[in-house]
């Protein structure tokens, strides 16, 4: 028995004979000079589940309602091995099976597949920026957002800027303004 379940669902699920839990790990190796490769980084893998199982019985239609509704549903699961008791968080479902079998005549056999996802959380994080040094003014006095600065370009006369690079190149030479 299986069960996946968040704040919406909660589904139990008869595993029948398969259960697989797989854990992997990527590990980056990167050649050096003598042509061995040395191992840098390692990896860690999401879990990936894949069980069969059986539904039969009166509610068989129902809990395949449930398991289709569940695998359209946007929000991640656990779901928990109840012969070991082991809880995997996070988990998508990326397919379910149903197959009808002769020797299954009220219900359906099936696998699953789930894949645990990494969930980032989103953290403001504010900074006190205290008082600028040189005037003594409190840098943020109570601003909650920057300023917005345009990228515009003063005019400049062009005539001007080329005599003050020219000054500044001879004037080391002891030449004349």
């Amino acid at each position: 028995m299986a069960r996946l379940y968040n704040d919406d669902f909660d589904i139990e699920i008869e595993v029948a004979p398969e259960e697989s839990v797989n854990l992997k790990n990527e590990v980056t190796e990167k050649p050096v000079e003598d042509k061995t490769e040395i191992a840098d980084h390692i990896n860690h893998q999401p879990v990936e589940i894949n069980h069969t199982f059986v539904i039969a019985g009166d509610e068989a239609e129902d809990q395949r309602d449930r398991l289709e509704e569940a695998s359209q549903h946007d929000e991640v699961f656990n779901y928990m091995d109840v012969k070991d008791y082991r809880l995997y968080e996070n988990m998508v479902i990326l397919s379910i099976n149903f197959d009808t079998d002769a020797q299954i005549s009220n219900g359906y056999q099936g696998s699953i597949s789930l894949k645990q996802v990494q969930v980032a959380e989103q953290e403001t994080i504010f900074v006190n920026l205290g008082t600028d040094p040189s005037t003594g003014n409190e840098v943020q006095q109570n601003a909650t957002e920057t300023e917005e600065r345009s990228n515009k370009t003063e005019n400049i006369d062009e005539e001007s800027t080329d005599q003050s690079i020219l000054t500044s190149m001879i004037s080391p030479f002891g030449g004349d303004e």
